[in-house]
């Protein structure tokens, strides 16, 4: 069928099947860069992830911090330096408590 159909009605249909080709590819560029863009909903998925991941999971960096007052304590021996790391580490085990409750 094609074979019948004139040089210029080919060159037409070649150009025009090349035009929606671009025209569907720039369409579902558009479309994939809109749902990947910053502030997008994957990356709003993402960040919602992420803020349930930090409200599930205790701050770790409280708990080493504690452990390096402790050390810090068995240390010591200046009754200034001792009562300062004891005020330390219950201000510690206050923030844990109460981000561990929340």
């Amino acid at each position: 069928m094609l074979h019948q159909l004139r040089l210029k009605t080919r060159f037409v249909i070649v150009i025009a099947s090349l035009i929606v080709g671009f025209v569907l590819f720039g369409l579902m560029t558009y479309q994939t860069l809109t749902a990947l863009k910053v502030n997008g909903p994957i990356y709003q998925q993402i960040v919602q992830g992420k803020d349930l991941v930090a409200d599930i999971l205790p701050p770790p960096a409280y708990i080493i911090e504690s452990y390096l007052v402790t050390l810090q304590l068995s240390r010591a021996s200046d009754p200034t330096e001792i009562e300062t790391l004891i005020e330390r580490f219950k201000v510690l085990k206050s923030d844990y408590d109460t981000r561990h409750t929340y």
